[in-house]
């Protein structure tokens, strides 16, 4: 059984019982004793007696024992009696000072018997107890174990509150402290050091990295704990995880690093890249976003910086979580950004260079080729030849790339072998990131000022392409007095993105479908030097798109005007402004005569733009109580929050400008100008409370709840409760448990309920009109009046009850670490439409009527080990989802593709046909069942799972998908990443490998297969195509518009598992005696890459992480960079 212990002013440890002894001031602690010994005597030890068999125990263990079978306690200090020496004692009936005597044999310990209190000191206790009464002042120096300087390390007298913190080189002066006492060093991620003062005026300490902070301060909803007593699932990412790496947001960085939270990146687009992370896999068939606080207040990944991040905490289940309570279905993750310290001024200087690369592109075919390709792809479809011999010839001859239309004197016919790729994207394009943070502070005032300037330029050749993003924080701290502190932030980020006007970027017939199919025949520039053909278009006009954020957040802290009672008022105000301006220019072909106009790249102009401002208010009101009995330690905190949202969109359209160089809307044509908007407000109110309890640190429990309130609610249905209750039990400090390379084990159990207000529209419960100008009267155009969708009163919140058992395991002094986890969640009120014949005539609302089950698992596994100056450590984290949409009353459709409600299966569910090869003679085709009327020799053959006489769906139906079979859904599952970290003197290495075990997708079929229109022409990949000689291809016969051999089937559906290199770094830091004569703390210069090498079964064109049905994508890119860190 393990002891709680307090440092006494005389240097004793008292236990827990006699906790009361340390209110007492020295003189009445001494003249008690006396008193009490005056009243006692020692009888009681001597006629008290008992049996003692106790075999390779500590001294501690021995009075433990003692304590155990009589009424005497012990008082002790661990600092002159050795409890951790090893004896054999076997005594039967012998009094308790004939025991001591014997246990304290040659040594130098005495003992007093008063009362019922046994006070141990040693021989010359009377010099210790001089000693304490002398007061020194102590200096020093605390650096990292690479000697460097460790700022804001506390450095507290043990037992006191006299303490202080080390300025930015690393020095630390403290007064008034017994010249016997004991010094507490502590620094997040480093191992507690205590050392003994005697005496000493100069203590240095060299701090080493803890193998797993126990101790560790860890954020959870509205406040902060010790991650030893955590009940929940928490996990949590430290800033050095995420800095310096070439990612262009802090969710990208996120990828592979929590167990359980899903990462996907959807483009490659500059500033649009669409990354999305998911908690636990899914929660509503609805939205279901993920909860961000940054500060205490909701935000958004991508709008903080990787720089400005002190801390992410992700919070799991319901035992975590559930004190946001309506917001937190989708989990919660908070942000702690970083904070000035007192010291002298620092200032940083993080930049970063990258060279961008494309990666898993489509080569297109040259033109020669794709000629003879598509008149045998005709052929096989019956049609005539597209292309002529002689044309053939002209376009593989290289002198020949035009020639003037024997039909039109005043137009080309082009015969070009032109590579579009090569030719509009970029090879490789650069990237850089520069930080500036300057921070410090005096007595009763931090600061920290941090600006980001960020920059990624597209792949476009022509037209614009580019991404920037600003960012400035400001955090300030203000001691007003020993019990208020003020705290500001504000900050402001802008994200500003162009692209062409002309058409999408992405998708079939956008800009990348172009690019990746257009007929190499066309040039860039005519004979006569004028930009034609898709160049002209994509340089025809610019979308701007500029996103702001300004946030300003104010907390107020009222401390210990009652000893562990704490106030906190919270005030954030954000305001987002999104603007978007968009021109596009007509683009005329000029024919051969260099004036007449014989054609149009571009016919149709326009000017555009929009505006949406977001107000956002937050007042939070917090009440925390700490209060321990003994071993018992209660923490209580109640609250209020307040949050309003204001929405406000607007955008407006003209064409027919008179001039291409006016984009304005005061020179376009007025007849065509068209404007719209939009305006929404929601507001939402809560109270909320939550009481941790821990005996000794070894018996954990937690409750939450919360009182939740919506405006977007009928008033009948507004309020809900949503509680959650966890348990834990660190097993290891159990008297029993003596696993000797066991230091940690904790179990954990969590019940909650989270809501999900997020499904919800601003006013679902009254009756809404619309407007539309879509009716014609009297022959012209007229706007008319109309109710869309019926109200729905009854509607109410998607309530998530989730379960978690963990468990948390610590092996050679927490150097391996393991974690466990394992969940399940039940939606049983989530959101569905239901089907009602459509004589009702008007839309009906989504209900409560549905059940979504999700359950999975998830484990993390961490080594550390220092050996002399060599540091290793070794990360790995798993885990798993799974999904079943348990009760569903809308109509079940199985329908080949992507099915994404059926009842009984998992959501987002493929359909397809199960394939055999290819038909390789005529008698295959006609011995099997019907497929299709153009199926011949060398077309896929579909396997006729129904024994029926053709292949098809059936009636679609969960009882009849005739031929139809289950393919996989495109969750990713076991997600995971590996993560290695060595260094040695100044030099640091990191590799981080990040993948998917299990996915399943499809792509368009039109970006699949080659000539699935005339136009659309094939890529390299393609010439792998079934003839007589090439039976074992990859794709059928050629045959144009053949969608009868693309259907969804295992043949084409893409394995979407990887194990992806995300980020490898190797950094050097310049010795300081090297760095300091240039007036620099600290020079670090390192070279990193992002995505650089995958592995994965998914054809070599496509990105495994791609949107499951998507096509023509933005590719992703490689990164190469060279960055430095310095510190002044």
């Amino acid at each position: 059984m393990k002891k709680k212990v307090w440092d006494h002013p005389l240097g004793l440890t008292i236990p827990e019982v006699g906790k009361t002894f340390l209110k007492m001031k020295l003189t009445l602690c001494v003249i008690m004793l006396t008193f009490l010994g005056a009243l006692g005597n020692n009888s009681f030890s001597q006629s008290t007696k008992l049996s003692l068999e106790l075999k390779d125990a500590t001294v501690r263990e021995v009075l433990e024992a003692v304590e155990n079978k009589t009424d005497f306690f012990f008082l002790y200090s661990e600092k002159i009696i050795d409890v951790d020496r090893k004896v054999n004692l076997s005594i039967n009936e012998t009094s308790v000072d004939k025991i001591l005597e014997r246990l304290f044999e040659n040594s130098a310990v005495d003992y007093k018997v008063k009362g019922r209190q046994i006070i141990l000191t040693s021989v010359n206790a009377d010099a210790m107890n001089a000693l304490a009464q002398q007061k020194i002042t102590v200096k020093g120096t605390i650096t990292d174990n690479t000697g460097s300087p460790l700022p804001g390390v506390t450095v507290a007298v043990k037992g006191t509150t006299n303490g202080t913190i080390t300025d930015f080189d690393g020095n630390y002066t403290l007064g008034d402290i017994p010249a016997n006492g004991t010094l507490v060093f502590s620094f997040v991620g480093m191992r507690t050091e205590e050392i003994a003062v005697e005496g000493q005026n100069n203590i240095n300490l060299r701090m080493e990295e803890e193998s797993i902070g126990l101790e560790e301060v860890v954020a959870v909803g509205y406040g902060v704990q010790k991650k030893v007593n955590l009940t929940g699932s928490v996990a949590t990412v430290k800033a050095e995880e995420l800095a310096n790496r070439p990612t262009s947001t802090t969710i990208e960085a996120l990828q592979g690093a929590v167990p359980g939270a899903v990462v996907t990146r959807g483009s490659g687009l500059p500033g649009q890249e669409d990354y999305k992370i998911q908690i636990r896999g899914a929660t509503s068939i609805n939205n279901q976003p993920v909860l961000v606080l940054i500060d205490g207040v909701s935000g958004s990944l991508d709008r903080v910086q990787p720089e400005d991040i002190e801390s992410i905490s992700v919070l799991k289940d319901a035992a975590a979580a559930a004190i946001y309570g309506s917001r937190s279905a989708g989990g919660v993750i908070l942000i702690t950004t970083k904070k000035g310290s007192k010291g002298k001024v620092t200032v940083t200087y993080n930049g970063l260079y990258t060279i961008n690369k494309p990666a898993r592109m489509p080569e297109p075919l040259p033109m020669g080729e794709i000629a003879v390709m598509q008149n045998l792809s005709r052929e096989n479809a019956g049609l005539a030849a597209n292309w002529k011999p002689e044309d053939i010839e002209k376009i593989n001859d290289p002198n020949v790339w035009y020639e003037t239309d024997p039909n039109n004197p005043n137009a080309w016919k082009w015969y070009g072998d032109n590579n579009f790729v090569d030719l509009m994207i970029n090879d490789n394009v650069p990237q850089q990131n520069h930080n500036v943070a300057i921070s410090g502070g005096q007595e009763k005032l931090t600061y920290r000022i941090s600006t980001t300037y960020f920059q990624k330029k597209g792949l476009l050749k022509f037209g614009n392409d580019d991404n920037q993003r600003y960012s400035m924080r400001i955090n300030l701290g203000s001691d007003i007095n020993k019990y208020v502190r003020l705290e500001t932030d504000a900050s402001f980020y802008r994200n500003s993105y162009d692209q062409p006007s002309y058409g999408n970027m992405e998708g079939n017939y956008s800009n990348l479908y172009k690019i990746y199919t257009i007929r190499g025949l066309y040039p860039l520039y005519t004979p006569l030097g004028d930009m034609t053909g898709f160049a002209a278009q994509l340089t025809a006009g610019t979308t701007d798109v500029t996103k702001d954020r300004y946030q300003l957040n104010s907390r107020l802290y009222v401390t210990d005007l009652v000893k562990g009672l704490k106030f906190t008022v919270l005030g954030g105000l954000r305001s987002d402004w999104n603007r978007a301006f968009s021109f596009l220019k007509k683009a005329p072909i000029i024919g051969a005569d260099g004036s007449t106009i014989i054609g149009w790249d571009n016919k149709n102009d326009k000017v555009y733009r929009s505006n949406t401002e977001v107000l956002k208010k937050d007042f939070q009101f917090l009440i925390d109580y700490d209060k321990s009995f003994g071993k018992h330690n209660f923490h209580g905190l109640a609250g209020y929050s307040f949050e309003e949202y204001n929405y406000t969109y607007w955008n407006a359209q003209a064409n027919g400008l008179v001039n291409d160089n006016l984009y304005s809307f005061d020179w376009a044509d007025i007849s065509s100008y068209k404007a719209s908007d939009n305006m929404q407000s929601n507001a939402f109110q809560a109270v909320f409370g939550r009481l941790t309890y821990n005996y000794d640190s070894r018996y954990l429990f937690e409750a939450n709840v919360r009182y939740d309130g919506s405006s977007k609610l009928a008033k009948e249905n507004r309020y809900q409760i949503f509680p959650s209750f966890s348990l834990g039990w660190r097993i290891s400090q159990e008297s029993w448990f003596n696993l000797p390379f066991m230091s940690e084990a904790k179990l954990r159990a969590s019940w909650g309920r989270l809501g999900n207000g997020d499904v919800l529209g601003n006013y679902d419960y009254i009756a809404m009109l619309n407007s539309s100008k879509g009716l014609i009267l009297d022959g012209a155009q007229s706007q008319y009046i109309y109710q869309g969708r019926l109200a729905s009163a009854e509607k109410s919140w998607e309530t998530i009850e989730t379960s978690n058992v963990g468990i948390d395991l610590g092996f050679f002094d927490n150097k391996l670490y393991l974690t466990g986890d394992y969940f399940v969640k039940y939606n049983k009120d989530m959101l569905v439409n239901v089907t009602y014949p459509s004589v009702i005539g008007v839309s009906v609302p989504a209900f409560n009527a549905g059940e979504l089950k999700t359950w999975g698992w998830e484990m993390s596994a961490t080594w550390k080990q220092k050996i002399n100056d060599f540091s290793y450590s070794v990360a790995f984290n798993l885990g798993d989802s799974e999904n079943e949409l348990v009760d569903y009353y809308g109509k079940d459709v199985v329908k080949e593709g992507m099915n994404k409600l059926i009842e009984g299966m998992p959501i987002n569910s493929i359909y397809g046909y199960k394939t055999d090869g290819f038909f390789q003679t005529p008698e295959e085709v006609e011995d099997h069942v019907f497929q299709s009327s153009v199926t011949d020799v060398g077309d896929v053959k579909y396997v006729n799972m129904n024994d029926d006489d053709k292949i098809n769906a059936g009636r679609q139906s969960i009882e009849d998908h005739g031929d139809l079979v289950y393919l996989g859904n495109t969750s990713p599952r076991y997600n995971y990443g590996i993560t290695a970290n060595a260094s040695y003197k100044g030099w640091d290495f990191t590799a981080f490998f990040q993948g998917v075990g299990k996915r399943n997708f499809y792509v368009n079929n039109m970006d699949l297969m080659p000539f699935a229109y005339s136009w659309v022409n094939p890529y390299t990949i393609h010439r792998d195509y079934w003839t007589p000689d090439n039976r074992d291809a990859y794709f059928p016969r050629l045959y144009e518009r053949g969608f009868h051999n693309y259907k969804v089937s295992d043949r084409w559906v893409q394995n979407g598992a990887y194990i992806r290199l995300k980020n490898v770094q190797l950094g050097y830091t310049i010795p300081k005696k090297v760095t300091m004569r240039a007036g620099i703390e600290k020079l670090r210069v390192y070279f990193t890459g992002q995505d650089l090498w995958e592995k994965t079964k998914t054809l070599e064109i496509y990105d495994p992480e791609m949107p499951q049905g998507s096509s023509y994508r933005y590719p992703f890119t490689r990164g190469f960079a060279f960055g430095v860190n310095l510190t002044f």
